[in-house]
């Protein structure tokens, strides 16, 4: 006790602003590139992933300090299709769009780390399941409703703005 209490302060008062403020310069690195491909003609306004990858920017930096594994399990089943059909769009669209997202899915997937730090807990179980669950084959389809979940995040009440 004397020992926890004092490291999760030292957590969450110092090692996890410090993170979180990286994550989201990483998150204004990918707008400010998403932005300068359309102003310099490289990609299309009128492109179908455009203003889902916009809107998942600015909601990415809205929730990045209070996203967390509790949001990943938490978030309505409406939300899947809405999810899915972005997911889609974006998997069709052109090699930079895709590693705009590819950018925002990182910084995504390390604020819930770092906003969940009881996850490590859990790191080395799940390793252990995913390793098992490679065996069995079921690793991407177990991977893709993680992801689906994770970008489901974004859609939540607190975090949806109109663009």
């Amino acid at each position: 006790m004397l020992f926890s209490l004092p490291m999760h302060l030292l957590y969450l008062k110092l090692f996890r602003p410090i993170l979180i403020t990286r994550l989201r310069y990483g998150i204004f690195k990918a707008r400010d590139e998403l932005l300068m491909m359309a102003l310099h003609n490289q990609i299309s306004q009128n492109e179908r992933a455009f203003p889902i990858l916009e809107r998942s920017c600015n909601n990415c930096l809205r929730v990045m300090g209070k996203v967390d594994l509790v949001d990943l399990l938490n978030h309505s089943k409406s939300i899947d299709l809405q999810v899915e059909e972005d997911l889609r769009i974006i998997n069709e669209s052109g090699p930079k769009l895709r590693r705009v997202f590819s950018d925002i899915h990182t910084a995504l997937v390390g604020a819930v780390f770092a906003n969940s730090p009881g996850i490590f807990i859990f790191v080395i179980p799940l390793a252990v399941l995913g390793i098992a669950f490679y065996w069995f084959m079921r690793t991407k389809s177990f991977l893709d409703g993680a992801n689906k979940k994770l970008w489901g995040a974004l859609y939540s009440d607190y975090s949806v703005v109109k663009c």
